[in-house]
């Protein structure tokens, strides 16, 4: 319909004028303003969609964090020995006071006049609820009792160490309650993989909170390699 128009008007400019020059360039003049006019908007309109479409694309792009959990860090205590059980490469940290009694590939037994740690290395944790993991040390414990005693538990609680790890105490007897042999703690500690398990023994039937807390400082020593 435009191209229409501006034909006409060339035939109304020509006749009025009498000079085809002047006609030409007032034609020229206006298909320049025209054309320049739709050019800018076709660019303007170009340009939006090309920032909207880039906005979209990276919304949908960007990842989502995936959290990551920290391993473990060993604490040794300032003056203690560090011991490392040959079938497994774990190390752990006990007191200066305390002896290396008996140990093989697994299993390592250490000890002053009145207290015996054991440490056994072996099985896998699964990341078990509180009372699922008092049962299983329960189980290890009566499994690797030989003193065919009578035993009772009766204490149980969490230590303050990494993957916070259940502990359950326990009094072994000769056959009747008033002559007790031993009191014994059992818990374990795991760097969410694997497991070794810690067990105390101790001449007297009632393990002290200063015996837990020493626990404590062992199992947060130990490190898996």
């Amino acid at each position: 319909m435009r191209r229409l128009i501006l034909l006409g008007a060339l035939v109304l400019i020509v006749t009025a004028c009498g000079s085809s020059e002047e006609a030409v360039k007032e034609i020229v003049v206006t298909r320049e303003v025209e054309v320049t006019s739709v050019v800018e908007v076709t660019r303007e309109v170009e340009v939006t969609r090309v920032v909207e479409v880039t906005k979209e694309v990276f919304a949908v792009a960007t990842p989502t964090p995936i959290p990551v959990t920290p391993i473990p860090q060993a604490v040794i205590p300032d003056g203690w020995k560090t011991y490392q059980i040959i079938s497994s490469g774990i190390t752990f940290a006990y007191p200066l006071e305390w002896e290396i009694y008996a140990e093989n590939t697994n299993f390592v037994l250490i000890n002053t006049a009145v207290e015996a740690l054991t440490f056994n290395a072996g099985g896998s944790y699964s990341g078990q609820d509180y009372e699922t993991q008092i049962e299983n040390l329960k189980i290890i414990f009566l499994e690797n009792d030989n003193s065919k005693g009578i035993i009772r538990f009766y204490g149980e609680g969490k230590l303050d160490a990494p993957y916070t790890p259940a502990y359950t105490i326990a009094t072994i007897t000769s056959g009747n309650d008033s002559d007790v042999i031993v009191g014994s703690l059992i818990t374990y500690a795991t760097n969410g993989d694997q497991l070794v398990y810690v067990k105390l023994l101790s001449a007297s039937p009632n393990i002290s909170d200063e015996t837990i807390e020493m626990i404590t400082k062992i199992v947060r020593s130990v490190e898996f390699h």
